[in-house]
């Protein structure tokens, strides 16, 4: 089994007791230092779009709950200052959560890593690559994720490059009541050297713009989703939850819990024949799940979640 594989959730009908202070975070989390960035994306280099990360090339699948997919906004985030108080301020962008669903209705995320922002200020133009989106903890109660991206500042006369920089974040996201998700985040910067140069701890609130709708085709590189995660699963030994040829279950929400990655429910029964109920779950009320979630095949090594320093994939 590769080490994709390692990213699916094993799904358990309720949280492990503690689970939710895995949700906690912090900027000890985050690491101590970066790798430098390349010298071609550094302060005083001519810039070229070239030297940017091929972008998506990071392949792979990850269970998300239902909660969380769909499209959402936020406006604004609240900043915590030095002196006690706190500054909000606009930062307005759309999150996209989840591209396709499996044959019980768990709705997956898609990596597609590297990705690009670009945003026109005022004599120069940033370009913002995140290169990596790291679920570390994902279940009903919350989703945690880590991110870090390098931003470089390119001055639009000159097109020399005026400021390289790069950042790390832990960002914790929760439901929040109808249509809405709390997000609490710890910002660690570094310079173009991965030398660290400050934090930042920041909340905001999120809108869902748009519901939770399949998609079957990667919106920026043209990535066949619905083929590319029929192969994942056949490549992973998860054929048990390819989707059927006539389309996708309605997508289920709550009743389905979360362990970090790597971790093992000890409890959990093994998948049973169906001449044998007596192992079978039985049936619930049409309010509740349907199905029992598995123990999903023992994986072949461990998967070590990130804990500072250099991550390598």
């Amino acid at each position: 089994m590769s080490r994709l594989a390692l990213l699916v959730l094993i799904f358990i009908l309720f949280p492990s007791p503690g689970f939710a202070e895995l949700l906690q975070g912090g900027v000890s989390d985050l690491a101590e230092a970066l790798p430098p960035v390349q010298p071609s994306l550094r302060a005083g280099a001519n810039f070229n779009e070239a030297n940017l990360p091929a972008m998506g090339t990071v392949r792979g699948w990850y269970w998300i709950p239902a909660w969380a997919a769909g499209i959402w906004h936020r406006q604004t985030m609240t900043y915590d200052l030095p002196d006690g108080s706190r500054k909000t301020q606009l930062s307005s962008v759309d999150h996209f959560w989840g591209q396709q669903v499996d044959n019980r209705s768990g709705i997956w995320n898609h990596h597609n890593e590297p990705y690009g922002e670009r945003e026109e200020m005022p004599g120069i133009i940033e370009w913002k690559t995140v290169v990596m989106k790291e679920p570390v903890v994902v279940s009903n109660e919350g989703m945690k994720v880590h991110f870090r991206a390098t931003t470089v500042q390119v001055e639009r006369a000159s097109g020399r490059i005026r400021r390289s920089y790069q950042q790390e974040e832990m960002q914790n996201l929760r439901p929040a009541g109808p249509s809405m998700m709390a997000q609490e985040s710890w910002i660690k910067f570094f310079d173009q050297m991965g030398r660290p140069l400050g934090n930042e701890h920041a909340v905001a609130q999120l809108t869902l713009s748009q519901p939770f709708v399949p998609e079957n085709v990667d919106r920026k590189t043209g990535l066949n989703l619905q083929q590319d995660f029929r192969a994942f699963l056949a490549a992973n030994n998860l054929q048990y939850l390819m989707p059927g040829e006539g389309g996708y279950p309605p997508a289920q929400a709550g009743g389905m819990g979360g362990v970090p990655y790597g971790g093992q429910p000890a409890m959990q029964p093994a998948m049973q024949p169906a001449m044998q109920p007596a192992m079978q779950p039985a049936m619930q009320p049409a309010a509740q799940p349907a199905w029992q979630p598995q123990m999903l095949p023992p994986p072949q090594q461990q998967f070590q979640p990130y804990s500072g320093g250099q991550y390598t994939r």
